[in-house]
């Protein structure tokens, strides 16, 4: 008797000016689940202080295995210069368990996709599965890379770009 392997839905790669991103392996049907994933660490919102919010990273990163702690640090860090390297990771990285959630986390696999402001994807927090779920919020063409709309509001074009800069470091 033989087991199936699941199809891989994307692969992780290097996309121009963009650096890491998902692309679709196969076309992905609306509503399809791209991804489930628990975070490395968990990060509270904005709710206390920079201190106490990198004392708490500190503790997360120390406690992850070897081989987390490799992928916690293979993520980008938009802010090398202004933040320790666990703190400008998070930041640029972390996800929010939803659209109006008051924690987020870093993922290996999810902090991997790209913004768009016209997103393909959007992603939710599974309460009974504690992890993040990625589904197609369209279909999505093999080849196409699968984005998420990382920001809670969808302000106008000049309020996006700077809170793009100021909370990402692009436009």
């Amino acid at each position: 008797m033989s087991t199936k392997t699941p199809e891989k839905l994307y692969t992780i790669k290097e996309i121009p000016y963009r650096g890491l991103g998902f692309i679709a392996a196969r076309k992905i049907e609306k509503g399809e689940r791209i991804l489930s994933e628990a975070p490395l660490i968990r990060v509270p919102r904005s709710t206390v202080s920079k201190t106490q919010v990198q004392e708490r990273i500190s503790r997360e990163v120390a406690a992850l295995s070897q081989d987390e702690r490799q992928s916690f640090f293979a993520l980008h860090n938009a802010f090398k210069d202004k933040e320790t390297r666990e703190l400008g990771i998070v930041h640029t990285n972390a996800l929010p368990f939803g659209s109006n959630a008051s924690a987020g986390g870093v993922f290996v696999q999810a902090s991997r996709i790209n913004h768009a402001c016209l997103q393909n994807s959007q992603n939710t927090w599974n309460e009974d599965l504690q992890q993040l779920t990625i589904h197609a919020f369209r279909d999505i063409g093999k080849g196409e890379e699968i984005t998420l709309f990382y920001l809670h509001d969808r302000t106008n074009y000049s309020q996006r770009r700077r809170a793009l800069q100021q909370r990402f470091r692009f436009t």
